[in-house]
């Protein structure tokens, strides 16, 4: 399965298309390769899956179509639900440490 994640993320990488389930998954596999801890892999899935899912409910497929407004209101969807700051907080830094990333990934420093 991880051959297929990984060769999907280089097809999108090579093609420059920047879908967000599709870095998402790669993200994930570059967590893996780094061996960080199992507990922590869980914790960046299950809030970057809060973020997926609030991605699909406005139709934003994009990782470029991100913005702080989108940002901000899905913290703000995030209080609605019931999440506590600090589970929101969670997921502000896992979708930070994500574009992050992200960003790395696409346009590396030399």
């Amino acid at each position: 399965m991880t051959d297929n994640l990984l060769n999907k993320w280089t097809i999108a990488k090579t093609l420059g298309q920047d879908y967000i389930e599709e870095w998402d998954e790669a993200f994930i596999i570059d967590k893996k390769v780094q061996n960080l801890s199992p507990v922590t892999i869980h914790f960046y899935q299950s809030k970057l899956k809060l973020f997926l899912d609030y991605c699909n409910s406005i139709i934003l497929k994009r990782v470029r179509q991100i913005t702080t407004n989108i940002l901000r209101n899905f913290l703000f969807y995030l209080e609605e639900k019931g999440h506590n700051p600090g589970g929101i907080h969670a997921a502000y830094r896992t979708i930070r440490t994500f574009l992050n990333w992200w960003e790395q990934e696409v346009e590396p420093e030399d």
